[in-house]
Parts: structure tokens; sequence; C-alpha cells
């Protein structure tokens, strides 16, 4: 029983960790998305808008 609980607290950690990761590189996506976004309104909007 012990052991269990250790393993799901382990499985609970491991997905934790990576909800984080992805969280994270979700942001970094987003701020490059945002930027290029803003970066084709400021230079490109004209030529191609």
């Amino acid at each position: 029983m012990y052991y269990h609980s250790k393993l799901k607290y382990q499985v609970f950690m491991n997905f934790y960790f990576i909800k984080k990761q992805f969280l994270s590189y979700f942001q970094k996506l987003l701020c490059i998305m945002a930027s290029c976004i803003s970066f084709y309104k400021v230079f490109g909007g004209k030529n191609y808008g």
C-alpha cells in the first residue's frame, strides 16, 4: 500500500513537472507569435494588407 501511494506521488510529480515545462514552452511560443504579428503589422501590413 505504501509503495502504491509512493508510485502515485511520483507519477503526479512527473505530470506536474511536464505540465510546468509545457506551460513555459507555450508561453514562449505565444510571445514569439505575438512579436511576429506585431512585426507583420508594423512592416508588412501596408504591403500585404
